[in-house]
């Protein structure tokens, strides 16, 4: 219980907190062809909620990330991509965060952080994607431990 820091003893103790499947977005996705840079072939994609700075349990926090969403495209276009609202401890999710593999055909499970959205809905026209990961979620038999990003 407790430590020591630079600034002296400490005698609280912080727990952290356990983030819940069921908090998770339900995503979907289609194919739009005609507008778009998005390269022909399959695409992964994840959807994961940023609660407000009111919520009491987990501030900003983010939760897991949805199932992985799967699309193809048979030409270059768009994916748009949608999910209902997100309610955590009686508070809607302030913003989406959308993860995408980084090219077409890519390995299952490395999506990167693309963009945010405050509704429930996306479509990504081809923005190139960054380099932070969704959170880890159970998969199958196993989980996957992370902390914010893996």
């Amino acid at each position: 219980l407790g430590g020591r820091d630079g600034n002296g003893i400490h005698d609280t103790v912080e727990r952290a907190v356990i983030l819940r499947n069921a908090d998770a977005p339900v995503a979907k996705g289609e194919a739009v062809t005609g507008t778009g840079t998005l390269g022909a072939g399959t695409w992964y994609y994840k959807v994961s909620a940023v609660l407000s700075d009111g919520d009491p349990d987990n501030k900003a926090g983010e939760t897991l990330p949805s199932d992985e969403v799967i699309v193809t495209l048979s030409q270059a276009g768009s994916i748009k991509l949608t999910w209902p609202q997100v309610t955590v401890n009686g508070m809607a999710a302030a913003k989406y965060r959308v993860y995408r593999t980084d090219a077409p055909n890519g390995t299952s499970q490395t999506e990167h952080l693309i963009d945010e959205a405050t509704g429930l809905e996306y479509t990504d026209m081809g923005k190139a994607a960054g380099t932070k990961k969704p959170r880890g979620r159970a998969q199958g038999k196993g989980t996957t431990p992370c902390g914010n990003f893996c």
